[in-house]
């Protein structure tokens, strides 16, 4: 197993930047509170004239993360400041959009980690979420914390093989938030539902699937 851990900056819009030519079918509808996960995309030549512009909020932990997506560019705020996040939210937002308002950038989806994490976080980011979509007239995207942490690790890592990965989020308390996703090559899917454990408690599935090094890769806190 190989151990990792960093900040998730831009976690939500690194998700995005991998889904890029995908888009779930129904957001046609253009829903206020869409939840995404791997098994309603469906590929589509609609994703790049759609989601072009994104605005990504994440506070499902003690770290308050904010990312920018605009053509092919990402901007980032990425700060640990616990308990604070609804107190700073809006100025670290007004620093990252450098003072443009969001109705000036024609964003076309919010996004925000939806948890696992802490519920006054999950709370904050998705309130903030609601109300920007709400006034921008855009959907609003729900995206696993878990699983994005895979994906800004496959992407900053450039790890391309097949492999196991498990997901960790501090749960305080002696425990931890986890879920197990699996990568063949091509897609990266949960392998369960994620859980709440005692670190010492936490058992693999049933079912490994077979694939060659690096094998179990173990992320977050």
């Amino acid at each position: 197993s190989k151990a990792y851990s960093e900040p998730r900056e831009a976690a939500i819009v690194g998700y995005f930047t991998q889904k890029r030519n995908s888009l779930p079918a129904h957001l046609e509808t253009w829903p206020l509170d869409l939840h995404v996960s791997s098994a309603h995309w469906a590929p589509t030549a609609l994703w790049h004239a759609v989601l072009t512009t994104l605005l990504a909020i994440d506070t499902a932990t003690d770290a308050l993360s904010l990312a920018f997506g605009e053509a092919g560019q990402v901007r980032r705020l990425h700060r640990v400041m616990p308990r604070q996040h609804q107190q700073q939210l809006f100025a670290c937002l007004d620093e990252l959009l450098e003072s443009r308002t969001p109705a000036e950038l024609g964003i076309d989806a919010v996004l925000y980690g939806r948890g696992p994490g802490s519920f006054t976080g999950l709370r904050i980011a998705a309130s903030a979420a609601q109300g920007l979509a709400y006034s921008l007239k855009v959907p609003v995207l729900g995206l696993s914390t878990l699983e994005t942490q895979v994906r800004t690790l496959q992407r900053q890592q450039k790890l391309a093989e097949p492999g196991v990965f498990l997901s960790t989020i501090d749960a305080r308390i002696g425990q931890i938030y986890a879920a197990f996703f699996a990568y063949d090559g091509e897609t990266l899917a949960p392998m369960g539902e994620a859980i709440v454990s005692k670190p010492d408690a936490l058992t693999l599935p049933d079912e490994l699937p077979s694939c060659p090094a690096p094998g179990l890769i173990v992320l977050g806190s």
